[in-house]
């Protein structure tokens, strides 16, 4: 009922509070009430048992971030006033006056990558919610399904891994993105949530022994459900090890698993990533090179940790580091040299492409781009492990999530690391991380300029795997985002980006067999050379 008036010139302009895109309430005055008031009418009215005050951490708004415990309180027992039966509540922030109206705890927003490193994590954590006599949590979750190099599709062996976690830690879990109009659209819903009620179903009926359950809920160990020829239900161990293919380069297409159960037929998944342009193209950003050290003004080491950044004499583009652990350990053996900018754009190029001279010792090298903080929360870490001697190239693209907690870092959180995603519109600065010296020693190396590149959807033809004599083609072309899942020679799926099948395969030659111990696998396939081929391979065995 408002219309547009006239203001002179000068006159004071004020706009409304917002929080998440929502106008808020002043929360002295009688409009903060209504609000409570007309959110306990639906709840009561509908015949509703639980209520999720998902933006409850939103209360800083209101008056000041010292003040959001008072205000976000004050709404909740207002609220409470006005129910006629209590509800299950959890809320996203937590005071001590919430304690007795809040019936349960520990849901967090969900993973975008590393989803079974981001579980442990939320177990763990979990872990205080029973010191506070309240039932624990493991949502809010999401099936995701391709969504470019800064996210990660769901698979059946990360539901399975929530589900078993739900078990043997006796919690539960809610979904989210899951409604009437979406579960006819992403075909890979209907496979997932098969299993998610299943599970479910065992769960809240107790199924299992408590001697079960203490298996299940082991950081890192993986299972499969199955049934038993009598009908029971039981649990099977399962391994799977994924690895990065970055090109048919003879390193990174070659390497070694551990079968720690017994001899077995080999049994995959071939997810195709995004790939980029060559680094030589005249169109790339240059992100930095290091004819000036001292504009990587942003310095900082661990203690005792010596580090150094310098131009190489005949070629001063090129960068060398040098850095000295005088500590005990590589743990938490970090050195950092950054360089900010104003506002660099490289949102049609968000691959780093960088050459590396390396030393062969083993430190981890860590190419870090991050957005203004108002803008993204995300850091999009990129390691690169310098196991090698003398020049290699790498395509940096996905960021990095599983292997953050292999390392101390003086950084990030939960969700930057594992949520968020970086803003490539508006990157802030550029970061070279160093860790894991080897104690008592010195790394140095050479890095070339680094410049950003475009990314390039890959195609891959006729992926084939070697284990030992014994080579099994796929004959088949991938594009980014579509995955290949190989259980036998008659049980071979192509899936789309949102887990469609696209057809069933059939493969041609013999079966591997992977060994009890280390096997040595071969990816290779008919690409032509204009682009590096790069996918995540995933071997898993039973025992």
């Amino acid at each position: 009922g408002t219309k547009a008036d006239a203001h002179k010139a000068g006159a004071k302009v004020h706009h409304l509070k917002e929080c998440f895109g929502l106008f808020v309430p002043d929360p002295d005055t009688t409009l903060f009430e209504e609000v409570a008031e007309k959110t306990a009418n639906m709840y009561n009215e509908c015949g509703f048992d639980m209520m999720y005050l998902d933006a409850l951490d939103g209360e800083d708004v209101l008056g000041g971030a010292e003040n959001g415990w008072h205000y976000g309180s004050k709404y909740v027992f207002e609220l409470w006033k006005r129910i006629r039966k209590p509800a299950i509540m959890e809320m996203s922030t937590f005071h001590h006056h919430l304690w007795f109206v809040r019936a349960r705890m520990g849901a967090w927003d969900h993973p975008t990558r590393s989803h079974k490193k981001f579980i442990d994590i939320h177990c763990e954590a979990n872990e205080s919610v029973k010191r506070m006599f309240l039932p624990g949590h493991l949502g809010w979750w999401a099936v995701k399904t391709w969504s470019g190099p800064q996210g990660e599709p769901t698979f059946a062996d990360d539901i399975e891994y929530l589900c078993c976690k739900c078990i043997g830690n006796d919690v539960g879990f809610s979904i989210m993105g899951i409604d009437p109009s979406t579960i006819s659209k992403v075909p890979i819903y209907e496979r997932l949530a098969d299993i998610m009620r299943q599970y479910e179903e065992l769960r809240r009926s107790n199924y299992f022994s408590d001697e079960v359950k203490a298996k299940l809920k082991v950081p890192g160990d993986e299972f499969t459900l199955l049934k038993d020829v009598d009908g029971s239900w039981k649990f099977k161990s399962v391994q799977y090890t994924k690895h990065k293919v970055e090109g048919i380069n003879g390193w990174s297409n070659v390497w070694s698993i551990n079968n720690k159960f017994g001899r077995q037929p080999l049994k995959l998944r071939i997810e195709t990533l995004m790939s980029a342009g060559s680094y030589d193209s005249p169109d790339n950003i240059l992100i930095t090179d290091f004819a000036d050290p001292a504009s990587f003004s942003e310095r900082l080491n661990a203690q005792g940790i010596i580090s150094n950044l310098e131009s190489l004499t005949e070629d001063q583009t090129i960068g060398i580091y040098s850095v000295t652990n005088n500590n005990s350990t590589p743990i938490g053996s970090y050195a950092k040299f950054g360089r900010n900018f104003s506002n660099l754009n490289i949102g049609r190029h968000q691959a780093i492409g960088v050459w590396v001279y390396g030393d062969g010792q083993g430190e981890v090298l860590n190419f870090q781009l991050k957005s203004p903080e108002h803008i993204s929360g995300g850091i999009g870490d990129h390691y690169i492990i310098v196991d090698f001697v003398g020049w290699r190239y790498f395509e940096l693209i996905e960021p990095e999530g599983e292997r953050y907690a292999q390392y101390s870092w003086p950084y990030g959180g939960i969700y930057s690391i594992y949520r968020e995603s970086v803003n490539y519109n508006n990157i802030e600065s550029l970061n070279l991380w160093f860790n894991n010296i080897p104690a008592g020693k010195t790394v140095k190396c050479q890095i070339k300029p680094i410049k950003a590149l475009p990314l390039v959807n890959c195609e891959i033809i006729n992926p084939a795997i070697t284990i030992g004599d014994e080579t099994i083609v796929f004959p088949v072309e991938m594009e980014s985002g579509f995955y290949l899942e190989f259980n036998s020679i008659s049980d071979c799926k192509l899936y789309g980006q949102k887990g469609e099948l696209i057809k069933e395969i059939i493969p041609q030659g013999n079966v591997p067999n992977l060994d009890k111990g280390v096997n040595k696998v071969k990816f290779t396939c008919d690409n032509p050379s204009n682009i590096n081929v790069r996918a995540n391979v995933t071997i898993y065995q039973t025992y």
